[in-house]
């Protein structure tokens, strides 16, 4: 079945450069009646044995959408055949798992992206939280999420995140921070202002959950902010007090934060500037951290932030920062941080 895609977009590719049609908006499966004839008789008969070819149908949907989403949309609800769950399942785990998120086949697969939300528990069942078919449907909600396709108000997000465990919720979050911070430019500022929307939504939404439910999960997905954070996507004049506000407010919500290194260490690079918030970030951090290797790892950018604290010109950060040493020095580490009181 794969050979017979290759051989379709053999025939294209050369029809192209053969001029015997002008641009890709012109490709049709009309131009490989072949292929067309074959999977509609596929279709149309729906062989149940034949879940690879549901599959590799499902693979290649994003590429039928390219080349005739007329053909696509008259045929999807016999590709993603809801009255068959076994179908539809091999049709949209082929789909989710090797194709791209393109906008165009967003729009036609929309009720299926619902579908997929709404059996997510069904699938942790026999899969993990990172299985490919979760961790690629989550990858493509956010990032249609991102580029403005989802907006908080849709049904289908808002579902998402009431049906998603605390580690699916800390993956969508965490993809969103690590895509910032693999940023080689700033963010727009329409993405930046849609994701501090977000931020604002989750958190507003798991401080109205743990009022009705004390175990309600939620220190993962909190804990994932730190990426946020580290891409420094939010360091300007609107945003900066906001992402260090949320920032500590995360790390209280959270068992760990991600990724503590990261953290301290950016936090070392903007200490002198926002010295107040920096130190009480530091302190959240160090004293909700019990793992004697993480503190080993951050201790030199502590060790920088505590030297510049201790010079403020305000007393009450200076007391903050002794407070601080002190602690750190009954915790093992008064060789590193006692020379700082002298």
């Amino acid at each position: 079945m794969h050979s017979m895609f290759e051989y379709a977009r053999w025939v294209m590719r050369n029809d192209l450069l053969s001029k015997n049609i002008k641009n890709e908006n012109d490709l049709s499966f009309e131009s490989v009646i072949e292929v067309k004839d074959y999977i509609e008789k596929y279709l149309k008969f729906e062989h149940k044995g034949s879940l690879i070819i549901q599959s590799v149908i499902g693979q290649e949907f994003g590429w039928i959408v390219r080349i005739d989403p007329y053909w696509a949309k008259n045929n999807l609800k016999r590709i993603f055949n809801k009255d068959d769950e076994i179908l539809w399942r091999a049709a949209w785990n082929g789909y989710i798992k090797f194709s791209p998120p393109y906008f165009e086949v967003f729009e036609i697969l929309k009720e299926e992206y619902k579908r997929a939300i709404s059996i997510i528990p069904n699938y942790l069942q026999t899969s993990s939280e990172d299985s490919p078919f979760i961790d690629k449907l989550v990858k493509h909600i956010m990032y249609f999420y991102w580029h403005g396709k989802i907006v908080l108000e849709d049904n289908l997000f808002i579902n998402f995140w009431e049906i998603a465990n605390d580690k699916i919720r800390k993956n969508a979050i965490s993809f969103i921070g690590l895509s910032l911070w693999h940023l080689k430019e700033k963010a727009s500022r329409n993405i930046i202002q849609r994701l501090k929307k977000l931020w604002v939504w989750r958190a507003k939404k798991i401080q109205e959950r743990i009022q009705g439910d004390e175990d309600y999960q939620y220190s993962l997905e909190t804990g994932s902010f730190g990426w946020w954070f580290c891409s420094k996507q939010f360091f300007n004049d609107e945003d900066s007090e906001w992402v260090f506000n949320s920032l500590l407010n995360a790390i209280k919500a959270s068992d760990k934060i991600d990724d503590i290194r990261e953290v301290v260490e950016v936090l070392a690079e903007v200490a002198n500037e926002n010295e107040g918030i920096v130190l009480k970030c530091l302190d959240e951090i160090l004293r909700n951290s019990r793992d004697i290797v993480t503190l080993l790892i951050v201790q030199d950018n502590v060790y920088k932030i505590l030297d510049s604290t201790l010079k403020s010109e305000n007393e009450g950060i200076q007391k903050e920062a002794k407070n601080l040493i002190n602690y750190l020095r009954t915790e093992g580490f008064d060789e590193k941080f006692k020379t700082l009181l002298k």
